[in-house]
């Protein structure tokens, strides 16, 4: 079992489940250690990367894939 699948169980044997998908700016300042600007920038390069559009929103493992940071790593952060 993988390393993101095990964080996922274990967060719902405890009853804490991460009940959304998309990464928000001041989660992923939290994250970088950037200012929520730099966070911003840095989301609008990701939704460029992957062609969304303006109203659509950027996923969780979509960050990750991006960034190279572990999802696990990312989920345990925003969790915390």
């Amino acid at each position: 079992m993988g390393r993101v699948s095990q964080i996922m169980l274990n967060r719902i044997e405890t009853g804490v489940v991460m009940s959304r998908l998309i990464i928000y700016p001041k989660e992923i300042s939290s994250i970088t250690g950037k200012n929520y600007k730099s966070s911003w920038h840095l989301l609008l390069k990701i939704k460029k990367h992957y062609a969304k559009d303006d109203h659509q929103f950027v996923t969780i493992k979509e960050f990750c894939s991006y960034t190279g940071i572990p999802e696990a790593e990312v989920i345990a952060k925003i969790l915390h």
